[in-house]
């Protein structure tokens, strides 16, 4: 069940990606240089990148199968068709495999540095092998002039860099978490800043004002990017500049603003070149904001595990140390008692009075010398070295031989 259901789900993402290039495509072919519908502007190529990059190689039919059916609708014949098919099919595939060569598995947009070597790679280099691969077989079906060979592999390889730079990032940030917070003071400045975003690009590319003061003003889209940048998550400034492009690709084909040539065509190549550079630099800029926003958010993370870990060890030290203290109290408490023990046996050894050794005692009367050498009565000697006292009375034996007068000869055992 489980793998029918992944099937299920792989064939879905295909139809989604088959789909959604086919019409990107054809939106992009609106802006076609005949004969070969050559065109400056081609968004596709970042929906191709970022669906292999997020979904991978799977999708790669359905990308094939759409750049092949656009190609065909053109009026190429299906060799050159099934051959432009395959290099747009190259492209992301190629984009997706220096991308993680190079950067690893990390999303190509977190870090500055890793921005950089996305719009190197998946921009500049996996861009013009698609380029090169699209335009052969124009060229050797003859449907291009050989002299304008160059010229066509030049507009198509803008169009996909456009497209990475500007597509891409935005699919790939859509979803991306952020601790970006929605209170009412973050929707206000939101609209601020697409109010701003809206009159900058009206007043430099809408015709506001004159064209010949309109030339040094394309840049005024940078701080706008800048403000984005610091303010919102990288999708928000992704936004920003897809709606940028869009509004100077809109006044660029109405033959207003600063990029302006003897064709429309020349107007969006110039126009082009400008996008790729901006989006560029927006893309390194908020990679780096994102870069300082997760070194923060792990310091902060950091210092969060280590005051939980501080807490733990103080709350296991006072627990310890109240073990300590009570052990103390204990040993203090059993060595006053021992103490107490121990003067309480001292004086019952103080108090016990023992006999040991020779006594000198007569054999006739009894009397026991003492350390002085007198001698005295047994129990006089006795009483003085113990706490032993003495009463005196008559044997039954001595009673009869002192007293035979008072005793019968049956009276034995009664005491004077």
């Amino acid at each position: 069940m489980p793998t029918k259901h992944r099937t299920w789900s792989v064939a879905a993402q295909i139809a989604v990606v088959t789909v959604g290039y086919y019409l990107v495509s054809r939106a992009g072919l609106l802006f076609a240089i005949p004969p070969a519908d050559v065109t400056p502007i081609w968004p596709a190529s970042g929906i191709a990148v970022a669906a292999v990059l997020r979904l991978g190689w799977i999708v790669s039919p359905g990308i094939w199968l759409a750049a092949t059916a656009v190609a065909l609708g053109s009026g190429n014949p299906l060799w050159v068709a099934a051959t432009i098919g395959g290099g747009n099919t190259l492209e992301p595939l190629l984009a997706a495999w220096l991308v993680r060569r190079a950067i690893g598995g990390n999303d190509p947009l977190e870090r500055g540095w890793d921005a950089v070597k996305f719009w190197a790679l998946a921009g500049w280099v996996s861009s013009a092998v698609g380029a090169t691969v699209g335009v052969a077989p124009l060229c050797l079906a003859g449907l291009v002039p050989a002299g304008a060979c160059f010229d066509h592999w030049w507009t198509w390889w803008l169009g996909d860099v456009g497209g990475v730079v500007l597509v891409a990032p935005l699919l790939l940030t859509w979803n991306r978490p952020t601790d970006l917070r929605w209170t009412p003071g973050r929707i206000a400045e939101a609209g601020a800043l697409a109010l701003g975003l809206v009159v900058v690009c009206q007043i430099v590319f809408g015709g506001w004002i004159r064209d010949t003061l309109v030339q040094p003003l394309p840049y005024l889209i940078v701080p706008l990017l800048v403000w984005s940048a610091f303010r919102f998550s990288q999708w928000e400034t992704t936004v920003v500049m897809a709606v940028a492009a869009g509004l100077a690709v809109w006044g660029t084909i109405r033959g207003v603003g600063p990029f302006r040539g003897e064709t429309v065509h020349e107007a969006l190549l110039l126009l082009q070149s400008f996008i790729n550079v901006t989006a560029v630099t927006g893309l390194a800029m908020t990679a780096l904001v994102a870069e300082h926003r997760g070194s923060v958010r792990a310091l902060r993370q950091s210092r969060d595990e280590l005051e939980q870990r501080v807490r733990e060890r103080t709350a296991d030290l006072v627990r310890a140390n109240t073990a300590l203290q009570t052990d103390i109290a204990e040993r203090s408490r059993l060595a006053q008692e021992r103490e107490r023990l121990l003067r309480e046996l001292q004086v019952a050894l103080a108090n016990v009075k023992t006999l040991t050794g020779l006594l000198p005692i007569c054999a006739s009367c009894k009397r026991i010398r003492n350390d002085q050498g007198y001698w005295d009565q047994v129990e006089t000697y006795i009483a003085k070295r113990s706490d032993a006292k003495f009463t005196h009375g008559t044997c039954p034996e001595c009673a009869r031989r002192l007293y035979p007068g008072l005793f019968d000869a049956d009276s034995a055992g009664t005491d004077l």
